[in-house]
């Protein structure tokens, strides 16, 4: 048995009032600390990072780069077969190796393409299957009257 039911939130109440994040407990912290020395905390943290990174500490200088230079992540180009593309899905899959094999289409968009292919041979299938049922249960009715 499922413990939560399709659509229900694991924590419907959301967090509890009054509880705060790591984030706002460490913001204070160093406010208090400012507020206690006379100081920006804050302000002298982050220059105490950059400082270590510039001296070469490779830990400071990682957190940095992370924080200023958001992480990109590849983003898949839509992929164009040729028109003379085959309408046959094992031809067409053995079209798309021939194309990454000439070095006209990638291994990562060919292996989406085949991918894609095999999804829709086993929905073909699904629908042949559906369709041979069909048929056997309307001739067994037909076959019953």
């Amino acid at each position: 048995m499922a413990l939560f039911k399709p659509g229900q939130s694991g924590n419907p109440g959301g967090r509890a009032k009054g509880i705060k994040t790591k984030k706002t407990l460490i913001r204070e912290g160093l406010d208090a600390i400012g507020q206690i020395r006379g100081v920006d905390a804050r302000r002298q943290l982050i220059e105490a990072v950059y400082d270590a990174a510039l001296d070469g500490d490779m830990a400071a200088a990682n957190l940095l780069v992370n924080r200023l230079e958001p992480s990109y992540k590849a983003v898949q180009q839509p992929v164009e077969l040729p028109a003379h593309t085959p309408t046959d899905l094992f031809e067409k899959g053995k079209f798309v190796l021939q194309l990454m094999e000439q070095g006209n289409l990638s291994p990562d968009a060919a292996k989406e393409v085949i991918d894609s292919v095999l999804k829709l041979i086993k929905v073909q299938e699904s629908d042949e299957t559906i369709k041979r049922l069909d048929a056997l249960e309307a001739k067994s009715n037909d076959n019953s009257n």
